[in-house]
């Protein structure tokens, strides 16, 4: 009883300094101490808890942002399959993209070729003054809704497109994005 008053003297809770710190390292010196047999159903419980969600939101902004200054890339003129490969790589590989309103369900193979078939016909033509930008982001788990609107940078900063934003719901997994669903 003494040890375990001594961890909560301290002011520390044995269940956050086992999820906080290094497992391998928290284990031992709980053996030594004879307390892993009181903190030891704190760790089962808590460290599954603490990876279940892979990509937490700054992983989930990250991936966002990048998708969409990607996707800006492949749409300029001028761009090539390499810029198809980076956007490419941010997806899980059983990444989906859907937009229900044009019938849209591909999975990864059939909307790469899409990519790669808007690219040999000539279809991304954006200027180099054109780009998507963000303007909300709503987390939940292990998705994100985005508002999104298509806008061109000017000597003022950035002028958005007439018309609505855009809205899409981003799924991930791995920390990679395993679904792009557009609702527009």
């Amino acid at each position: 009883m003494g040890s375990r008053l001594g961890l909560y003297g301290l002011g520390l809770d044995p269940c956050i300094v086992c999820v906080t710190l290094d497992p391998v390292r928290i284990s031992r010196s709980l053996k030594r101490s004879g307390l892993l047999r009181l903190v030891a159903p704190c760790v089962i419980c808590l460290f599954p808890l603490a990876r279940a969600d892979g990509c937490g939101d700054a992983c989930k902004e990250e991936l966002i942002y990048a998708y969409f200054e990607r996707l800006d890339a492949v749409y300029k003129s001028g761009s090539s399959s390499r810029d198809i490969d980076a956007l490419f790589a941010l997806f899980h590989p059983s990444v989906k993209y859907e937009h229900p309103a044009y019938g849209a369900d591909f999975e990864v193979a059939e909307w790469r070729e899409g990519f790669e078939q808007n690219l040999a016909n000539g279809s991304f033509n954006h200027s180099q003054a054109e780009e998507i930008r963000v303007t909300q982001l709503i987390h939940g788990k292990d998705h994100s809704a985005v508002e999104y609107r298509y806008g061109t940078r000017t000597a003022n900063g950035w002028t958005p497109k007439d018309g609505p934003a855009l809205l899409a719901l981003f799924g991930f997994a791995d920390e990679k994005i395993a679904l792009v669903r557009e609702y527009w």
